[in-house]
């Protein structure tokens, strides 16, 4: 299955040739293990013929330490083309947070990670050379930073074949 990833920050981010410059510096500030949840929102602009699957918006919080893995998965709450953690699913998240940090405090090389992904749908043709863009806001009230800006659909899709899409059923 075809599935857009988003947004991949790692605890000690690496570098990541696909950020826009001034998001990348803001993103590297960002903790996940600190982060409030409620503050994070992403928008996606998809390219014309392409959506995004209903319930397929996932946001992944995870760490391993040594052999051991742990993590938890939030389904995103669509509103137009913005994508937020539902309300509810705070303290879980922010739960989750906590243990990973103190994984990482009784162990320094643990590695963790928050990403987003979303399954990509066709609303009908997809023609060739279109476009999509990514952005993320890291505060309440605060500009969206653009992560992807006119990325073409390869780009988002990755190896996927973008004809090969299933058809939107939202």
């Amino acid at each position: 299955m075809t599935r857009i990833l988003l947004l991949t920050v790692a605890i000690v981010l690496g570098a990541c040739a696909s950020l826009d410059l001034g998001t990348a510096r803001a993103v590297a500030r960002l903790d996940p293990l600190t982060v409030d949840p409620a503050d994070i929102a992403v928008r996606l602009t998809p390219p014309a013929g392409m959506d995004v699957q209903d319930g397929s918006a996932r946001l992944r919080l995870s760490a391993r330490r040594g052999t051991e893995e742990r993590g938890t998965d939030i389904d995103l709450r669509r509103s137009g083309d913005v994508w937020t953690i539902p309300a509810e699913d705070h303290a879980r998240l922010r739960a989750e947070q906590a243990a990973i940090a103190a994984w990482k405090a009784d162990d320094p090389s643990t590695e963790g990670s928050l990403s987003v992904t979303m399954d990509p749908c066709r609303t009908g043709a997809l023609p060739l050379g279109q476009t999509g863009s990514v952005a993320i806001r890291l505060a309440p009230g605060a500009p969206f930073l653009p992560l992807l800006t006119d990325a073409p659909v390869q780009r988002l899709l990755g190896e996927g074949d973008a004809q090969g899409l299933p058809l939107c059923r939202n």
